[in-house]
């Protein structure tokens, strides 16, 4: 049974107390977007609502008492009409869109700037975890887009996510992790399938947002897709990144937009469970003809509730990449343009390069063979002049200590509580010399090493 519930009827305020309206009202719709923070309800009454005041809860349950909450929003626009109303009801996500504001996030994390930016509308923030720090100044931005742009920066999001109010709690989750697996429905016939290269990147370059700077920090490239669809790039533009900060958002990007786009639309009718359909959750498919057979992303959904029958339209996002944290299966060439990171850097990271291939000697500390702790300690001595201990428990004193989302080039890495040294190249990729028998080299700085990691420190 649904239930559609208000608490401010003009004439007969119910202090707070929330009436169902469901048989004074029809012709109900209620649509949700991956695309925007807010769902929208409407539907016409004969009741007269007050716009701004009236709290309207849209409720499925076996009673009253008995149900699960599917919209909660305020009446943010009424039409009278000679025999009913209309009306347009958001959900509380409508203040987050409406507001412009001035905002300053000084190195706090990005959970802690979502906090802070949504706290003077009664909101805190759920879901996702975010570590990265962040320092930006934001001027006359709503809310909505301060936290798409603190979104983008913290790389550990990725891009497969949903961002949507519950009353006042902004939920930030994971799409991949939002799986409906307890929906019934009857897909209709009528259906159709879109597939497009429109929005499709092969190549990133990422480069800072200031007009007089034209150096490149990093340039991501799909070149097996690229031959076979032509150079599609999209210019990329940072702000107060580190490296490798730049080129996790770079990999994000290209991890979302590398490949063909299919998009299907759907006409289902509910059998059992499809109030929890939504933009953002995964619904499974079985269109045989169409090869789609899983779970996919639903981009959009719009309810209709005429009686008893409930109908929803529903576009699924069912390009190869879509909902999914998986690698790039063309394995995309990475390259870092030293030039836009410090000079001192730049510097530590081309000398140490010339080893390339000097084998591992124990306690050694000389271009005739290096130990761990001797190769990163005449690295800094002789390309920048600074004095590094040559033993890893003493060196990993010697330094800020950095968080693994603010590590940059240049950056000391320290694994196995202590008992390995590196120096880093960009977010994903360090160079050292790793053990008997083996030679300098640059690893993946991620997988194996990355889990242990137990220290990152900054000399420079």
């Amino acid at each position: 049974m649904w239930y559609l519930m208000t608490n401010y009827i003009i004439g007969e305020n119910l202090n707070n107390k929330l009436e169902n309206i469901i048989p004074k009202s029809n012709n109900m719709q209620w649509t949700s977007d991956i695309d925007s923070i807010c769902t929208t309800l409407t539907f016409d009454s004969v009741l007269d609502l007050a716009e701004g005041r009236s709290h309207v809860e849209l409720r499925y349950g076996s009673s009253p008492t008995n149900y699960n909450i599917v919209f909660q929003g305020v009446i943010t626009q009424k039409v009278n009409k000679r025999q009913y109303n209309s009306y347009t009801v958001q959900d509380y996500g409508f203040y987050l869109n409406k507001n412009t504001v001035m905002y300053q996030a000084n190195k706090v994390s990005g959970q802690t700037a979502i906090n802070q930016l949504i706290k003077p509308y009664g909101m805190s923030m759920y879901g996702a975890t975010l570590k990265t720090n962040i320092t930006r100044f934001w001027k006359n931005k709503t809310p909505t887009d301060i936290i798409k742009e603190i979104l983008s920066l913290c790389p550990e999001l990725g891009t497969d996510y949903v961002m949507e109010v519950h009353k006042y709690q902004l939920y930030i989750q994971k799409c991949s992790a939002l799986k409906l697996t307890d929906v019934k429905y009857k897909l209709q016939e009528d259906l159709s399938a879109t597939r497009s290269i429109e929005d499709m990147n092969n190549a990133v370059v990422v480069t800072s947002n200031s007009d007089t700077d034209t150096k490149e920090i990093a340039r991501l490239i799909d070149s097996k897709n690229i031959k076979t669809f032509g150079l599609l790039s999209y210019l990329l533009t940072v702000e107060n990144s580190t490296t490798s900060q730049a080129v996790e958002q770079a990999k994000n990007w290209l991890k979302a937009h590398d490949s063909v786009s299919l998009e299907i639309q759907i006409n289902i009718v509910d059998a059992g469970g499809c109030w929890q359909v939504k933009a953002g959750r995964m619904l499974p498919l079985v269109i045989k003809e169409y090869g789609i057979n899983g779970t996919y992303k639903i981009k959009s959904a719009q309810h209709s509730l005429a009686g008893y029958c409930h109908t929803i339209q529903v576009t699924l996002d069912c390009s190869v990449n879509s909902g999914a944290d998986t690698a790039i299966s063309s394995s995309p060439a990475l390259t870092i343009n030293s030039s836009s990171s410090s000079s001192k850097a730049d510097k530590v990271v081309a000398y140490a390069q010339k080893f390339l291939g000097v084998k591992y000697v124990w306690g050694g500390k000389t271009p005739s063979g290096f130990d761990c702790s001797g190769f990163v300690s005449y690295v800094f001595k002789n390309s920048v002049g600074v004095n590094l201990t040559a033993y890893t428990y003493t060196m990993e004193n010697q330094g800020k200590s950095i968080s693994k989302g603010n590590a940059a080039k240049g950056d000391i890495v320290f694994f196995f509580k202590g008992e390995h040294v590196g120096i880093l190249i960009d977010g994903d990729h360090f160079i050292h010399a790793p053990h008997t028998g083996d030679v300098v080299k640059i690893s993946q700085f991620s997988g194996y090493y990355s889990q242990n990691c137990n220290k990152i420190i900054r000399v420079l």
